[in-house]
């Protein structure tokens, strides 16, 4: 072979050696930083979850996140309670789910029910207010009730003050401070005792 032919090959392969040294090196380094990369990225990448667990009052059907609202609309932070439930230093309490059957003892401040079908109790309550239809609720000591839904039943120890706005109701205690009646053939049992105040503009009432 003429010896320009072979120094033209020789220059030709150290110059293909040189090229692919090069691209090895430029790998590893590409490598190198793509590690560190890596393990940045999944050091500093956030943790998600796929979903929490129930706290204790959602898997009672209780819900923590509800406000408590009357009639006239009032406002007030309440926990939504739906079975069984214990007040804690006078907090306020709200039942909006139908025939729901709700046993809260402890010291409640505002208990309010929105729904109808209720049946259930409350030990102690600052004030009872019933916005549904058909509610049945027991009790010791109430502050104060109003019935503004109609057809229920109230049974407390007693009750301070009562007001029934609907029709059809049933109240029963062991002697209120006052009572206010607007609805129509409503019954109170054990009406103000003492000659405490009693306001009657509705037709058909019976107090006791």
């Amino acid at each position: 072979m003429p010896a320009i032919t072979r120094s033209r090959r020789s220059r030709s392969i150290r110059a293909r050696a040189a090229t692919v040294g090069t691209a090895a090196l430029v790998m590893t380094a590409l490598e190198a930083c793509g590690s560190d990369d890596d393990s940045t990225d999944a050091a500093s990448a956030p943790s998600f979850t796929s979903g929490s667990a129930a706290s204790p009052e959602a898997a009672a059907g209780n819900d923590t996140d509800d406000e408590a609202v009357d009639a006239a609309g009032n406002v007030g932070d309440g926990r939504d309670v739906a079975s069984i439930g214990t007040c804690v230093g006078g907090e306020n309490i709200i039942v909006n789910m139908d025939d729901a059957q709700p046993i809260i003892t402890g010291d409640c401040g505002t208990v309010i029910v929105n729904v109808n079908g209720v049946g259930g109790a409350v030990d102690n309550a600052a004030e009872i207010i019933i916005n549904g239809e058909s509610v049945t609720l027991t009790g010791k000591d109430w502050g104060a009730l109003t019935v503004n839904g109609d057809d229920a039943s109230m049974t407390a120890t007693t009750i301070g003050t009562a007001t029934v706005n609907g029709d059809e109701s049933r109240v029963q205690n062991f002697g209120l401070d006052s009572l206010a009646i607007t609805g129509d053939n409503n019954t109170v049992v054990g009406g103000p005792a003492g000659g405490a105040p009693v306001s009657d503009t509705g037709t058909g009432n019976t107090v006791f």
